[in-house]
């Protein structure tokens, strides 16, 4: 596709509405504020190792009604999933929203971002933040960025560490008072994308510390080849006629035109990081996933298509411009992670990070129900269609 690849019209494409696929490799999680608890809004059947998402509203109403029952102190006090039996599920469809493989291994289920009708899909600005990382990444890495890039030595506020960063690299060439209304990712629009009739899968999550695993943890997430539709589009008005008046310079706005290119730059070397801490870890299915991932990224070379991770356990690295970006050295990166507190174990009193420490430790990864790690969360490929 001309607009996204370069060539001799290569602003071609702001000028249309790109449709794009997204096709999850791994099961994603994109979480909402509240959890799914288990006796309210769950019930568990041991016998055939399903869990069902209740409609309260529903078993309220039908508990109302039938027999002429008063909305009573016991009523009120009674779990959902207690209200109703097994049979009655079966006999009563409308009790259930959806059903779910598996069973929690703890109280509470994270659920995964729903629309107004109860469906799974992608939000745009989920979407969008992911984007927005990696042209800024590859925005970071540019002559026009590099030398400018600093964390402020006199920020305390881990929030704002990265603003001067995030002016460098979104903000206009020349300093502006108020860089935010000249912000790059302005002239992008990302749409929400179309629901899936699928329901969602129930894993088992699990924080690893190289081959040390912590507590589980249960969500919901989209399974693996599940395919979203959305679409991108840039401003004209902005990306061309006032770019000028913007001062965005061509180091920015190329990344804009050319976002398969600069989503296999970031992916490149997220999987080769991930790949060198999974063999560290002597975890080699992990590192074999990542080894087959890499493979298929070299393949897409002149395409249209890109992998990245988004969602809930994407990573430290993959949600900020990196230790690579941020710091010159290992020495200047263990003393910004002094200075924010970056990595503290709980209750450290006299904690310093050091220069040769793995940062991040942990990764979050999808396991069995005998708690072997199965594959990272997140991963995704991106077709942009014209």
């Amino acid at each position: 596709m001309m607009g996204f690849l370069g060539g001799e019209n290569k602003y071609a494409w702001l000028q249309m509405k790109y449709n794009v696929t997204i096709t999850t490799l791994t099961p994603l999680h994109i979480g909402r504020v509240s959890d799914l608890l288990k006796l309210y809004d769950l019930k568990v059947d041991d016998k055939r190792n399903t869990t069902y998402r209740l409609n309260v509203d529903a078993i309220l109403e039908d508990m109302l009604t039938r027999n002429n029952m008063r909305f009573d102190e016991h009523l009120l006090n009674t779990p959902p999933a207690e209200l109703i039996t097994l049979e009655e599920i079966t006999n009563h469809p409308e009790f259930v929203f959806y059903t779910l493989d598996g069973i929690p291994q703890s109280r509470e289920v994270k659920e995964h971002v729903k629309n107004v009708k109860g469906k799974l899909y992608i939000p745009g600005s989920s979407l969008k933040g992911c984007l927005r990382t990696i042209i800024g990444r590859n925005i970071a890495q540019s002559e026009y960025a590099r030398d400018s890039l600093a964390i402020d030595p006199e920020e305390d506020s881990p929030q704002r560490a990265d603003d001067w960063m995030e002016e460098v690299i979104f903000g206009p060439h020349e300093e502006q008072r108020n860089w935010m209304g000249h912000d790059l990712m302005r002239s992008m629009q990302v749409a929400d994308s179309y629901p899936t009739d699928s329901p969602p899968m129930l894993v088992n999550v699990r924080v690893v510390k190289g081959n040390k695993h912590g507590s589980p943890v249960d969500l919901e997430a989209i399974p693996p080849q599940t395919t979203f539709r959305t679409n991108i589009k840039l401003d004209t008005y902005l990306c061309v006629d006032k770019v000028d008046e913007l001062d965005w310079h061509e180091e920015q706005t190329k990344w804009l035109y050319n976002l398969p290119i600069a989503g296999r730059n970031v992916a490149r070397e997220h999987i080769q990081r991930e790949m060198a801490y999974f063999e560290h870890a002597n975890l080699s299915r992990i590192a074999q996933v990542y080894g087959a991932w890499y493979g298929e990224l070299k393949k897409m070379r002149g395409s249209n298509v890109f992998l990245m991770q988004m969602g809930w356990g994407a990573g430290w690295e993959n949600k900020t411009y990196g230790k690579d970006l941020i710091a010159r050295d290992s020495h200047e990166f263990a003393e910004i992670r002094n200075q924010f507190n970056m990595g503290s174990p709980p209750r450290a009193r006299a904690w310093r990070a050091r220069p040769d420490d793995i940062f991040p430790i942990s990764r979050r990864l999808v396991v069995t129900p005998q708690g072997i790690s199965v594959v990272p969360l997140g991963w995704v490929k991106v077709e942009i269609g014209s």
